[in-house]
């Protein structure tokens, strides 16, 4: 017989939100009896990593990722210059980077059902850091480019949220979610900082540094891999993935389709403050790369907070669908309001300072919650990493359509009518919202009256 969690034993003894001992004592005995559920499998396959180092890492992993795209945006357009190609060269670099992302994650989510999660995230670190280090020793845009889509082709972010998806208790995914959004943020800030700092004519040391954080991940998943007895682990665990999957309920797939559509819209609008809005800074206004990457720091150190605060709570007390399109009716308010003070006044960078950084805490707060909605639409699926990857393509298919669209049109139509497409795609990605409301309930609706808002007290 299978020894019950801690956290199973405190719920026999212990009556939460009406639900009575017997129901506890039902749904332990179930788990004893079934063994291990669907959302123990990866915690089975990394035996040798607790829950709370497997969400550590899945989190480092993120904030590396993000590091290295960080560190980049704002040296890019003088590096580009400065070998005299097209600031148009930005967004065709990000769109390339973002393709061969949305192959990757897909691919990688189905690997890591047969090698195991840390064996395909140990690797796409050291893929990784030797991508991110080569970009310094590229000397032509197309060079570049080539080293750009390798990087992106290995990135690990769908594999990482369904890694943390996977484990624990359901009551638990709402901070989590909120957790990878904020260490998504805390690494755009801290390598645009970085990057600001040492300016394009480090364009080597700068890239050299954003390899660093990949290395430390890689070391620390080494140690797990090469563990003993991991491989038996991971054996055993494949069967009882088998046992739950027969069990689990199917997965919505209209439901799956809206969070997609909300997915792209937000990735097309947050990848343009990477890159769009920053060849809009040095075309149209003459900002340096440190006004560049400083231009970053109100939208992402905001976040760092949002996401670690207020989205858990967001999640755990609205219906996370309405609150999906009411940030998107706010995201095509600000962009309209941008584009008309463009149109009827010429009052130099602040009204898009101020659209950009409004539309980018609100596209993430709406990227934190459809991260937490395509990961509970998931939960159970034997298939959750690959569907995660999947619907996660959609929002990189937006980051990588979302640069090259919008710096066209700044070129061929002007600054208004590149704010005018970003409002037009969140109508759209509303009323994706409300369609997926139909499609699916609210993941935490029968939980929300059940469970205490700040249980439990440990937030991984």
């Amino acid at each position: 017989m299978l020894k019950l969690s801690p956290q199973y034993e405190a719920r026999l003894s212990t009556d939460r939100g009406g639900d009575s001992s017997a129901t506890a004592a039902t749904r332990a005995t179930t788990r004893v009896e079934h063994g291990p559920s669907m959302r123990d499998a990866p915690a089975a396959m990394s035996g040798c990593f607790s829950e709370r180092a497997q969400v550590g890492i899945s989190l480092v992993c993120m904030f590396s990722d993000y590091f290295g795209i960080g560190i980049i945006a704002p040296l890019l357009p003088f590096w580009l210059r400065d070998r005299d190609y097209s600031l148009r060269w930005v967004g065709i670099i990000t769109f390339a980077q973002y393709v061969a992302v949305i192959v990757g994650l897909p691919l990688f989510g189905a690997v890591s059902k047969r090698l195991g999660v840390e064996a395909t995230m140990l690797f796409l670190m050291i893929a990784d850091s030797a991508l991110f280090g080569g970009s310094g020793l590229c000397e032509s845009a197309a060079a570049l480019c080539a080293v750009r889509v390798g990087a992106g082709f290995c990135a690990p972010q769908g594999l990482a949220i369904s890694w943390i998806a996977s484990l624990g208790e359901p009551e638990r995914l709402p901070r989590r979610m909120g957790l990878v959004a904020a260490f998504i943020h805390v690494g755009v800030l801290a390598g645009a900082l970085v990057g600001g700092a040492l300016g394009w004519r480090r364009w080597r040391e700068a890239c050299a540094v954003s390899a660093a954080p990949t290395v430390l991940c890689a070391a620390w998943l080494a140690v797990a891999v090469a563990r003993p007895g991991r491989l038996e682990r991971r054996t055993g665990a494949a069967g009882a993935a088998a046992a739950a999957a027969a069990a689990a309920e199917p997965v919505s797939r209209p439901a799956l389709a809206a969070v997609a559509t909300i997915m792209f819209c937000n990735g097309f609008v947050v990848t343009a403050g990477l890159a769009a809005w920053a060849v809009v800074y040095v075309d149209e206004y003459g900002f340096t790369s440190k006004q560049v990457a400083l231009s970053l720091v109100p939208a992402a150190t905001a976040q760092i907070f949002l996401h670690a605060l207020l989205l858990p709570r967001l999640l755990a007390s609205c219906n996370a669908w309405r609150a999906s399109a009411a940030l998107a009716a706010c995201v095509a308010a600000v962009f309209v309001g941008c584009a008309a003070a463009v149109a009827f006044a010429d009052p130099g960078p602040w009204p898009l300072l101020a659209a950009a950084t409004a539309s980018y805490w609100l596209c993430s707060l709406n990227q934190g919650t459809a991260n937490f909605l395509s990961a509970s639409l998931t939960a159970g699926s034997p298939d959750a990493a690959a569907l995660v990857g999947g619907v996660r393509s959609a929002f990189n298919t937006g980051c990588a359509a979302g640069p090259l669209a919008l710096i066209a049109a700044y070129f061929d139509r002007g600054l208004g009518a590149a704010l005018l497409v970003c409002a037009g795609l969140f109508v759209v990605a509303a009323a994706a919202a409300a369609a997926g409301a139909r499609a699916a309930p609210d993941p935490l609706a029968r939980r929300r009256n059940k469970v205490p808002l700040d249980e439990p007290a440990d937030p991984l």
